[in-house]
């Protein structure tokens, strides 16, 4: 039976997955095996790492994965926004006329299915009887003040009917960080910029390959780097590999030392579909 898990993404990953860059994560194993010199099994239908002080000896530690095996479904929280409500001709809320925005690119929809009863039940904190159909109409300061909350709300709450990005898991397994190869880096949604190639058959600072006496001796012209985890304008803010850059990038979302400590992660490949997780089940189905 397929099973579905809520799982977080920044802006930059989540465009990563729109623009079809990425298709892999890793998320830390919580908490860490503390077994440095042991034997590890990772059993992937039952979805359990086990850890071993020596070979044929009881497993000491045992950890669950809690994004799911293969086939299971994850489903993105990401940053966003209410950006309107229409309403009936009775003068309260329909439940599929809600507008919300989403952080990561600034697209807006309409129209979601809000979770709740025929006629939708504002949410607990929304000022009863300020009716208002759309913020930019606001004239009562309450209600004002619950539209601004309410156009940045964290990805973690972010409700299940909200959802755009579905993931299906088609890998999981178990690694250290640093382990990672040189594809599964660029899987992590690394950014590749072609900044040209240099020559040095004149000597002296490198010449584009394009004025170069001898354009075919490949040996001779280097590729300039060109890896980053951020859009770069010039190949100084590039890396000589990919692994490289999403050692940045991995920094850049859990510091300097998390790198250093090379944890155990869950390395997870997915195939991304571009729609709710209820619109895709049913789909499916």
């Amino acid at each position: 039976m397929i099973k579905t898990h809520p799982i977080l993404f920044s802006g930059p990953m989540v465009r990563a997955i729109l623009e079809d860059r990425k298709t892999q994560t890793r998320r830390i194993i919580k908490p860490q095996p503390t077994i440095e010199n042991g034997v590890f099994e990772w059993l992937p239908k039952k979805k359990m790492l086990y850890a071993y002080q020596c070979v044929n000896c009881e497993p000491d530690m045992s950890f669950y994965s809690p994004y799911g095996r293969l086939g299971d479904l994850l489903w993105v929280r990401e940053n966003w926004g209410y950006h309107g409500m229409g309403k009936s001709s009775t003068d309260r809320w329909k439940t599929k006329n809600m507008g919300v925005s989403y952080h990561a690119d600034g697209r807006r929809t309409s129209g979601l299915d809000y979770e709740g009863a025929d006629v939708l039940k504002l949410p607990a904190d929304y000022p009863v009887g300020k009716v208002v159909t759309m913020p930019d109409d606001l004239t009562n300061e309450e209600c004002h003040a619950w539209w601004h909350r309410k156009k940045s709300i964290p990805s973690i709450h972010m409700p299940r009917w909200v959802n755009r990005i579905t993931l299906e898991i088609k890998d999981i397994r178990v690694e250290r960080l640093q382990d990672i190869s040189e594809e599964d880096a660029k899987a992590e949604g690394i950014f590749f910029t072609d900044y040209g190639r240099n020559c040095y058959h004149r000597g002296g600072a490198p010449q584009d390959v394009g004025d170069c006496p001898a354009p075919n001796e490949d040996p001779c012209h280097p590729q300039r780097n060109g890896w980053s985890h951020k859009k770069t304008t010039s190949h100084d803010q590039c890396l000589a590999t990919a692994k490289s850059a999403f050692g940045n990038l991995w920094q850049s979302i859990n510091g300097q030392e998390s790198w250093d400590e090379n944890p155990w992660v869950w390395p997870v490949t997915f195939e991304s579909h571009l729609c709710n997780i209820d619109e895709y089940m049913k789909q499916a189905a």
